[in-house]
């Protein structure tokens, strides 16, 4: 139960921490270059990886609270046995977009990734590793969401649905 619980916030920990990081390092930068006349020269690098972070790992927060945005006005005037059915189209698209752009070819850009960062030389693997990482979680919500068949979640309440 404790690691479904893991799973379930996982996402959420890692943006608390990178938004964190965020706001302490960049807040850091201003000071030392507005007051101390010097700037410190990493800030940018270690932004990215945060700014990466928060955008992968984010998807999948999302994604288990149903707050994707979506154009459904149409899916909305159909009788409910159709919109249902174009909703369960839609779930089935995402779930191979997720498995095959985010896990699998972010993967393929991680491992094919030699660069690393000017200043502090990380390699560019950790910081894309965040795209199939947040891929495989948002995928994990998904698929809890198709097997649970969880009605709230597929009829369109709030959100994009």
């Amino acid at each position: 139960m404790k690691l479904v619980k893991l799973l379930r916030n996982i996402d959420d920990y890692i943006i608390t921490i990178a938004i964190s990081g965020t706001i302490i390092v960049v807040s850091a930068n201003i000071f030392f270059r507005y007051v101390l006349n010097s700037p410190i020269t990493w800030t940018e690098e270690v932004s990215v990886a945060f700014f990466t972070l928060v955008t992968f790992f984010g998807m999948s927060s999302a994604m288990k609270r149903n707050e994707h945005i979506g154009i459904d006005y149409f899916v909305r005037k159909l009788p409910d046995p159709i919109s249902y059915l174009f909703q369960w189209i839609r779930l089935i698209a995402i779930f191979g977009i997720i498995l095959f752009v985010f896990i699998y070819l972010g993967f393929q850009l991680a491992l094919d990734s030699n660069a690393q960062t000017s200043i502090l030389g990380i390699s560019y693997i950790y910081i894309y590793l965040s795209i199939p990482l947040g891929g495989l979680l948002a995928l994990i919500h998904l698929t809890y969401v198709i097997v649970t068949r969880n009605k709230d979640f597929i009829k369109y309440n709030k959100g994009a649905y």
